[in-house]
């Protein structure tokens, strides 16, 4: 299924906003927390969540 012309222009505004709000939050976040550590929260799936999680640092 093709998308219309306008449909597609949406979408791809839909993600410039969102690149655009997670960039400042993650500057935030990096200057808090060191990038290793901010990355598996990200990347569900990746072999080091587990780590991540049962670390301490999850937060929960």
């Amino acid at each position: 299924m093709a998308l219309s012309r306008r449909a597609a222009f949406a979408l791809f505004g839909i993600v410039v906003l969102a690149w655009g709000c997670n960039w400042p939050v993650t500057k935030v976040l990096v200057v808090s927390i060191p990038p290793l550590w901010l990355a598996p929260p990200c990347a569900p799936g990746s072999p080091v969540q587990p780590c991540w999680c049962f670390s301490g640092r999850a937060g929960g």
